[in-house]
């Protein structure tokens, strides 16, 4: 049976590290900037989800032109995702105060898989599944849309365009019954994709409130998380 789910990392301040959800955000603060980002949840838990990205973009000359590097590594019991990617965004100023982007990134993703992490029900199942590779290394490619001006920004972007299969093997063993056990072991990434909006309002002049609000979706499953800052 099919496990369908999210595969991309979760992000909960995603709105301070956005060029890791959308290659069109590089240069697009026009001053080089770098973010790093730690994330961990149910501390103290075997096999907790534990997220570390980082991001360096920044305008080139007349500021049309953005380039960036960015890179996470995400573990999930035991699956562990590690992933470098090169941007590029072309910045077109739309008048004064709005500017759209568009992005691309191209990058590679790095899977491993520990299978002896899992508790199987059958031991032939153990000797079947260890004698596959649990390192795969892919090629991945994102594309996205920004829309900024000095107080409002939305987002549209999709990752794993290429939807490449990691893990595409048949096991085959005889389970503790001695009748002969055989399924597929398949793994392949889904385009994810990314819809963000935020506006800042002026309270008064030390007090901006900024609520975001961002759609996470594949084929399978969608989510929608808000969140607030005071600055």
């Amino acid at each position: 049976m099919p496990l369908l789910a999210q595969q991309d990392p979760q992000y909960s301040q995603y709105q301070f590290n956005q060029m890791v959800i959308n290659p069109a955000y590089a240069g697009t603060k026009d001053v080089l900037s770098a973010v790093l980002d730690i994330r961990k949840q149910w501390s103290g838990f075997d096999g907790a989800p534990s997220t570390q990205s980082f991001s360096f973009h920044g305008p080139l000359k007349k500021k049309r032109i953005g380039l960036g590097l960015s890179a996470y590594n995400d573990a999930v019991g035991p699956k562990r995702v590690t992933a470098a990617y090169g941007n590029i965004s072309y910045i077109l100023p739309i008048n004064s105060k709005l500017k759209l982007s568009f992005g691309l990134r191209a990058g590679v993703v790095n899977y491993v898989f520990d299978f002896n992490k899992i508790n199987y029900r059958d031991p032939g199942e153990v000797n079947a599944i260890a004698n596959i590779s649990t390192n795969k290394l892919k090629p991945d490619f994102d594309a996205g849309l920004f829309l900024k001006s000095s107080s409002f920004y939305a987002g549209f972007s999709a990752t794993h365009l290429n939807s490449a299969y990691v893990y595409q093997d048949k096991i085959s063993y005889t389970n503790v019954s001695g009748a002969q056990t055989e399924y597929d072991l398949t793994y392949r990434l889904s385009t994810h994709i990314f819809g963000i909006v935020s506006k800042g309002f002026s309270v008064n002049d030390n007090l901006v409130i900024n609520p975001t609000i961002i759609y996470k979706g594949t084929k399978s499953i969608a989510n929608i998380d808000v969140n607030l800052n005071f600055n």
